[in-house]
């Protein structure tokens, strides 16, 4: 038999940063894993700390956690670190109200954050599936009908690897942009600008403001780069009969080095001309520049042997379904006197005295020869 696998090799560039969460009980506790100091969160080596620290040390650090005490804790942890800065995994500017929990990426088991195979690979396969449905003509998304089930299912062949990028992420705020515009709408003509979301219930404002309902995360930062290896079972393919493969076998071949880089080039391209209508549709001179990025994104979409997919928090409804649903991102349907998934989360982080306002979730594959 031929080799059941052939591979693909692809660069992986983090064009906007992109936050692919743990378990939350994996998150970062302040007093625990990390203390703020001058604009600064330090992350501190869990493991290392408690063997590093005396017993009279470790039985005043677990009083304080017991008894709630977190800024006795963080500053017993500086006092700590400050004689021994090797404990310290790494440091994030961030000039924002602090948060007591940080989401922490996922990572792998040396501590270096990954974009794992089942998150690319899932993002691949709705692309896919959207790409049959266009190429036979079905008007809804049926994954059985599109790709197969569980016998027979297309996505059996596409294994796609773990992207371990070394280097430390960074701390990165969201906040909710919304289109829900303090719920002024008719039944057709939905008026008026973007708003931020500042509150859990409601709570919507036309101005930016960094103290209300925001989540801060561990993020991959832009212009990391990695690689990712995606291997299709050709071997595999060619050993079942074709009255045993799922009727749209026949487009296996689309699927492949250069053939995926187009379908993913072509579903973004038409991603992000959608969401550049629901910008300009909810405009907010506090994000006015996105629709620079968009279209800074459209640019980096289109170079040769390239393509942009968006995963991972923030990449929103649309994307995560393969943007099937809807023709557009604005008559998306009225549920409760308000747009559906009128929503999406924002990126913010500081550089120098100004906020930098970004779309999360983008990377670019480059197809390796």
């Amino acid at each position: 038999m031929n080799q059941p696998y052939k591979p693909y090799y692809y660069t992986v560039e983090v064009v906007s940063p992109v936050f692919i969460g743990a378990a939350k009980e994996n998150d970062y506790v302040e007093g625990q894993d990390y203390y703020y100091e001058a604009k600064h969160y330090h992350f501190v080596d869990k493991r290392k700390l408690m063997i590093e620290m005396n017993s009279q040390q470790l039985d005043q650090y677990t009083k304080a956690l017991i008894a709630g005490n977190t800024g006795e804790a963080c500053k017993l942890i500086k006092t700590i670190t400050d004689k021994k800065p090797h404990l310290l995994l790494y440091s994030s500017y961030a000039p924002y109200p602090k948060q007591d929990i940080i989401r922490k990426h996922i990572a792998d088991g040396m501590g270096n954050l990954i974009i794992p195979g089942s998150s690319l690979k899932g993002s691949i396969a709705g692309i896919i599936g959207k790409y049959l449905m266009n190429t036979t003509n079905q008007t809804r998304w049926n994954p059985t009908n599109l790709l197969g089930g569980i016998q027979n299912n297309l996505m059996r062949f596409l294994q796609v690897g773990d992207t371990t990028f070394y280097g430390n992420g960074e701390v990165t705020y969201f906040k909710i942009f919304s289109a829900d515009l303090n719920n002024q709408f008719d039944s057709h003509n939905i008026k008026g600008d973007g708003m931020w979301k500042h509150g859990r219930r409601g709570s919507h404002g036309k101005y930016f403001d960094i103290n209300g309902f925001v989540t801060a995360a561990e993020m991959l930062i832009e212009k990391s780069i990695s690689e990712c290896r995606i291997n299709w079972a050709d071997g595999l393919f060619n050993l079942i009969s074709n009255d045993k493969k799922h009727l749209n076998a026949q487009y296996y071949p689309q699927f492949e080095g250069n053939a995926l880089i187009s379908i993913i080039k072509k579903h973004t391209k038409d991603y992000l001309e959608q969401e550049r209508k629901y910008f300009e549709k909810f405009p907010n001179d506090d994000f006015n520049n996105v629709i620079q990025i968009i279209d800074d994104l459209l640019a980096a979409n289109d170079e040769p042997n390239s393509a942009l997919i968006r995963l991972g928090s923030g990449s929103g409804f649309h994307a995560i379904t393969g943007n099937w649903q809807y023709k557009d991102h604005i008559n998306t349907g009225i549920a409760n006197n308000a747009i559906k998934y009128k929503t999406r989360k924002i990126a913010f982080y500081p550089d120098g005295d100004d906020d930098i306002f970004t779309l999360p979730g983008f990377i670019k594959l480059t197809l390796q020869h």
